[in-house]
């Protein structure tokens, strides 16, 4: 590889900012997650409010028209069955949030390592060059950053336009 046009320093750094973003992402994937449970726990509290109505008024027959619960011949059964899906739905998506979390701080804890290795070890920039390409190829990093090439898609673009 030719020698790397960035300090040892400026890895370090490279390092640090992608930690950052990706825990920024993380606090708003978080964020997601928490007004999703929040929804949860509104809907719970309406379905026990529900239940906890006479049983008459939900066995299974027909109720009057209301806002929440347009009639069309449908019962409170019905309707209860129809948050129920609404709710596992919604769980279903809080958990991807959640795999999706510990992934992003996975790759982070990885950047912040490296940052640290690269300090603490005071290798050369060419070799930070090399670890942080195989870092990223090895961690799929390119997929954790819609809005911004990471070094590895930056060195394979270079080789790329020199071969032609």
């Amino acid at each position: 590889m030719d020698r790397s046009p960035l300090s040892l320093d400026e890895f370090v750094e490279y390092c640090r900012v992608q930690t950052r973003l990706l825990l920024g992402s993380v606090e708003t994937m978080a964020a997601e997650a928490d007004d999703i449970l929040d929804s949860i726990d509104e809907e719970m509290a309406t379905l026990q409010s529900t239940l906890d109505q006479p049983r008459q008024e939900i066995d299974g027959t027909p109720t009057p028209e209301s806002p929440e619960q347009p009639g069309n011949g449908g019962s409170t059964v019905d309707a209860l069955e129809q948050r129920e899906q609404s709710l596992n739905e919604q769980q279903a998506e809080v958990k991807a949030i959640e795999a999706r979390i510990e992934l992003y701080q996975n790759l982070a804890s990885g950047y912040a390592d490296l940052a640290e290795e690269f300090q603490t070890d005071e290798i050369e920039a060419d070799a930070a060059l090399e670890r942080t390409i195989q870092f990223e190829a090895e961690n799929d990093a390119p997929a954790y950053f819609d809005d911004r090439k990471v070094l590895l898609e930056v060195v394979n673009a270079s080789k790329a336009s020199e071969e032609e």
